[in-house]
């Protein structure tokens, strides 16, 4: 890892991304044109490499277009996702020339799942990821890597979120109730923060 003073935010993009998302699925369904559901696919494949937490909706296309316009509507539900996937094949094959595997939007899904698992383990309540020391949290993550023999030297990205993730699922099954009951607590509470006019980090 190379630690720098410079992050980049994708929210600000991603919220952009997500609107024209938004309106322009509405439009495709107003009018059920191939070029209108081509169009809300890329939006929303392009929403998707800001933010992979959206990876899943795609499938949102298979349930609204045929609901909407019937069998036509099928056609319309994989142009949109084919459209949708367009954006992505760069991005996996990027990851399948420099890791050697071809993953889907980015290799962070350990690290957050680490993340939440040791806030299970610890008894706090993992809002935003603010309220955690997260230089100590990084040493803890060295080490999950450590135990294995390897270094951070040793290995690439996706390998280490792999050991991160395992390790996050040994924390996980020892730690069942409070980790479901803090993925039930983060997802009322940012609703309520977000929704208080108080903001997602208070």
């Amino acid at each position: 890892w190379v630690n720098t003073t410079f992050s980049y935010a994708g929210e600000p993009l991603f919220m952009h991304l997500f609107a024209w998302t938004v309106l322009a699925t509405i439009v495709a369904l107003e009018r059920g044109t191939v070029a209108k559901a081509i169009t809300a696919g890329l939006l929303l494949g392009a929403a998707c490499l800001a933010r992979p937490t959206v990876v899943f909706l795609p499938a949102l296309f298979l349930v609204l277009f045929p609901l909407v316009w019937r069998r036509r509507g099928v056609w319309l539900a994989v142009a949109a996702c084919l459209a949708w996937a367009a954006p992505q094949v760069p991005w996996v094959l990027r990851n399948q020339a420099a890791f050697g595997r071809p993953v889907l939007t980015s290799t962070l899904g350990g690290y957050a799942l680490y993340v939440a698992a040791t806030a299970a383990r610890d008894d706090r309540v993992h809002l935003t990821g603010w309220d955690l020391e997260l230089r100590d949290l990084h040493r803890e993550m060295l080490s999950v890597l450590e135990r294995t023999g390897r270094t951070v030297n040793d290995v690439n990205e996706t390998e280490f979120d792999d050991a991160l993730r395992g390790a996050a699922l040994e924390i996980i099954a020892a730690n069942r109730r409070a980790y479901v009951r803090n993925s039930a607590m983060g997802a009322i509470g940012i609703w309520f923060w977000l929704n208080s006019g108080r903001g997602a980090y208070m």
